[in-house]
Protein backbone atom coordinates (compact mmCIF):
# COMPACT_ATOMS: atom_id res chain seq x y z
CA UNK A 1 0.00 0.00 0.00
CA UNK A 2 1.33 3.54 -1.07
CA UNK A 3 1.82 5.52 1.82
CA UNK A 4 0.64 8.97 1.97
CA UNK A 5 3.93 10.67 2.37
CA UNK A 6 5.27 8.79 -0.71
CA UNK A 7 2.40 10.59 -2.63
CA UNK A 8 3.48 13.81 -1.64
CA UNK A 9 7.32 13.23 -2.31
CA UNK A 10 6.56 12.06 -5.58
CA UNK A 11 4.41 15.42 -6.60
CA UNK A 12 2.91 17.86 -3.32
CA UNK A 13 0.27 20.51 -4.76
CA UNK A 14 -1.52 23.45 -2.74
CA UNK A 15 -4.74 25.10 -2.96
CA UNK A 16 -6.58 21.75 -4.10
CA UNK A 17 -6.73 18.43 -3.16
CA UNK A 18 -4.46 17.02 -6.42
CA UNK A 19 -3.44 18.25 -9.64
CA UNK A 20 -3.02 16.64 -13.08
CA UNK A 21 0.31 17.14 -15.18
CA UNK A 22 -1.27 20.74 -16.42
CA UNK A 23 -1.88 22.26 -12.97
CA UNK A 24 -5.68 21.58 -13.29
CA UNK A 25 -7.70 19.75 -9.57
CA UNK A 26 -8.44 16.88 -9.99
CA UNK A 27 -10.67 14.30 -7.24
CA UNK A 28 -7.67 12.55 -5.15
CA UNK A 29 -8.08 9.25 -6.50
CA UNK A 30 -8.30 9.96 -10.20
CA UNK A 31 -5.31 8.19 -12.55
CA UNK A 32 -4.05 11.07 -13.94
CA UNK A 33 -3.44 12.90 -10.45
CA UNK A 34 0.10 13.69 -10.68
CA UNK A 35 0.55 15.29 -7.42
CA UNK A 36 -1.53 15.58 -3.73
CA UNK A 37 -1.82 18.01 -1.11
CA UNK A 38 -1.04 16.65 2.77
CA UNK A 39 -5.12 15.91 3.33
CA UNK A 40 -5.46 14.72 -0.25
CA UNK A 41 -2.66 11.93 -0.20
CA UNK A 42 -4.11 10.34 2.92
CA UNK A 43 -7.81 10.63 1.39
CA UNK A 44 -6.00 8.90 -1.72
CA UNK A 45 -4.09 5.85 0.52
CA UNK A 46 -7.15 5.61 3.37
CA UNK A 47 -10.24 5.87 1.88
CA UNK A 48 -10.53 5.42 -1.44
CA UNK A 49 -11.98 3.30 -2.59
CA UNK A 50 -15.14 3.08 -1.23
CA UNK A 51 -14.09 2.69 2.82
CA UNK A 52 -14.91 0.29 5.45
CA UNK A 53 -15.66 1.44 9.33
CA UNK A 54 -12.05 -0.15 9.62
CA UNK A 55 -10.68 2.02 6.98
CA UNK A 56 -12.53 5.09 8.46
CA UNK A 57 -11.51 4.67 12.07
CA UNK A 58 -7.85 4.12 10.57
CA UNK A 59 -8.21 7.58 8.67
CA UNK A 60 -9.82 9.52 11.75
CA UNK A 61 -6.54 8.35 13.66
CA UNK A 62 -4.22 9.48 10.98
CA UNK A 63 -6.18 12.87 10.97
CA UNK A 64 -5.70 13.19 15.00
CA UNK A 65 -1.91 12.44 14.81
CA UNK A 66 -1.76 14.71 12.35
CA UNK A 67 -3.36 17.18 14.21
CA UNK A 68 -1.32 16.64 17.69
CA UNK A 69 1.80 17.02 15.43
CA UNK A 70 0.82 19.82 13.84
CA UNK A 71 -0.58 21.64 17.28
CA UNK A 72 3.20 21.51 18.45
CA UNK A 73 3.16 24.94 16.00
CA UNK A 74 0.20 26.17 16.33
CA UNK A 75 -3.36 24.31 17.77
CA UNK A 76 -5.59 26.40 15.78
CA UNK A 77 -4.30 25.32 12.34
CA UNK A 78 -5.92 22.27 9.96
CA UNK A 79 -3.92 20.11 7.69
CA UNK A 80 -5.32 21.79 4.70
CA UNK A 81 -4.28 25.71 6.54
CA UNK A 82 -1.03 24.26 6.78
CA UNK A 83 -0.48 22.41 3.85
CA UNK A 84 -1.61 25.63 1.90
CA UNK A 85 0.67 28.20 4.29
CA UNK A 86 2.91 30.28 1.37
CA UNK A 87 5.95 29.63 3.57
CA UNK A 88 5.00 25.98 3.63
CA UNK A 89 7.53 23.09 1.23
CA UNK A 90 6.69 19.93 -0.06
CA UNK A 91 10.01 18.71 2.40
CA UNK A 92 8.20 19.70 5.42
CA UNK A 93 4.65 18.01 4.23
CA UNK A 94 6.69 15.05 3.30
CA UNK A 95 8.74 15.36 6.63
CA UNK A 96 5.35 15.40 8.88
CA UNK A 97 3.54 12.58 6.94
CA UNK A 98 6.90 10.05 7.17
CA UNK A 99 7.19 10.91 11.06
CA UNK A 100 3.41 9.40 11.53
CA UNK A 101 3.96 6.53 9.08
CA UNK A 102 0.91 7.82 7.06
Amino acid sequence: MTKAYEKVAAGWTQWAGAKDAEGKATYVDDPTATCWCAEGAINACYINPIPTMVKLRDHLCMYEGVDKELATHDPTIAINSWNDHPSRTQAEVVGVLRRLDI
